[in-house]
């Protein structure tokens, strides 16, 4: 039991100090996109502002899909997504001469206010874009971010398994002395049992939207071949029906619905001879934790819905996984939790990482009196 334990205590600590700097910056990136997400988006409030009244119904998707296409009539068009925070912005994403694939994409955003295209000119925007990259791939890639959080798990575990055995006789929460490694492991204990519900939670949730790629994959060789292969390409031609009536009729056969997602046929989300839409569905509360999503197939040529199809777990477990790792079901209370919670998580590998160095300096210095001793 005592070597198990010593095992167990070892790989917590050679586990959190490869995760150290990982975490520092995770948690510091992490608080600044919550930051950014808990503040009013002050350029969309004066888009609308700015907006005429005269402006009494907004304008077709399909008019701002001919727009785009005439711009670029090479490009294939791949997806539209409407923004989370204004649904009358919307973004198109076109494959490059005619590629299916999404990795690259030419985006362009309209607002169906106005018809024009919407650029976005935020101050500081850099810096935003910049916590979003490190905070996904941390510039090395999304499977190493995935690897952490696997990590992370496996630390944040090790620790409730050793905490037990460290805290035999003393009171929760008890620091010896104010300075020194010993003070520092204290202070690290009682923060990590603190929030160690918080770090799981971001653990497990971040490895789900780090490997999102792997699990689309897993989509695409599964429930997209198997729809492939039941609606074969039609042999003979036809024009593409009004996006508009594709988008209504989708939502139509979930009642209730909004879109999230809409992937156009022959792109790799979807198949030849339909558009494949992500819809989702609020409950009366409004929390998006209790969201429904369904997957809508939708004719290309007639804008008949063909089927509606339940989302398999591990796309549902990516979906709920974005909220709950950025806080975004609670309203600016919980986001403002989130970012406490991060900045103890930077503590939690400051105290973590000072303990380690001082522990390691204190056998030094013995080991040094030690061998002074005996050679005097």
């Amino acid at each position: 039991m005592l070597l198990n334990f010593k095992g167990i205590y070892k790989a917590h600590v050679y586990g959190g100090m490869i995760l150290s700097i990982n975490l520092l910056v995770m948690t510091i990136t992490g608080a600044l996109l919550m930051l950014k997400n808990s503040t009013p988006d002050s350029d969309s409030a004066q888009l609308q502002q700015s907006v005429p009244v005269k402006i009494k119904s907004p304008v077709g998707y399909q008019a701002l899909l001919e727009e785009a296409r005439s711009r670029f009539p090479t490009d294939r068009p791949l997806a539209l997504i409407p923004d989370e925070k204004d649904v009358d912005i919307v973004q198109f994403r076109f494959g490059k001469d005619g590629t299916t694939k999404l990795a690259g994409a030419r985006k362009l955003r309209f607002d169906r206010r106005t018809g024009a295209e919407y650029q976005k000119e935020t101050q500081g925007r850099k810096l935003f874009e910049l916590a979003l990259t490190l905070h996904r791939e941390l510039f090395i890639g999304k499977t190493y971010v995935g690897c952490i959080a696997v990590l992370l798990i496996f630390v944040a575990i090790s620790g409730l398994i050793a905490y037990p055995r460290f805290m035999r006789g003393r009171l929760w929460g008890q620091i010896r002395g104010y300075e020194g490694a010993l003070a520092l492991a204290d202070l690290h204990k009682t923060v990590a049992i603190v929030i160690a519900g918080w770090i799981l939670l971001m653990g497990f949730t971040g490895s789900f939207l780090a490997f999102n790629g792997a699990l689309m994959k897993v989509y695409q060789h599964q429930e997209l071949d198997y729809l492939r292969k039941k609606y074969p390409v039609r042999v003979s031609g036809g024009s593409q029906a009004s996006l508009d009536l594709v988008l209504s009729n989708a939502t139509g056969a979930f009642p209730g619905s909004s879109l999230y997602y809409l992937a156009f046929p022959g792109s790799e989300y979807s198949t030849e001879d339909h558009f494949l839409a992500l819809v989702q569905k609020f409950p009366k509360a409004g929390s998006i934790l209790g969201r429904e999503l369904r997957f809508v197939l939708v004719d290309a040529r007639t804008a008949a819905p063909a089927e509606v199809l339940r989302l398999p777990f591990y796309l549902r477990w990516m979906m709920l996984s974005e909220p709950l790792h950025f806080g975004q079901f609670g309203g600016n209370i919980l986001k403002w939790a989130w970012v406490t919670f991060a900045i103890l998580g930077s503590f939690l590998t400051l105290t973590g990482v000072g303990t380690s160095i001082l522990k390691q300096k204190r056998r030094h210095y013995v080991t040094g009196r030690a061998c002074s001793t005996t050679l005097s």
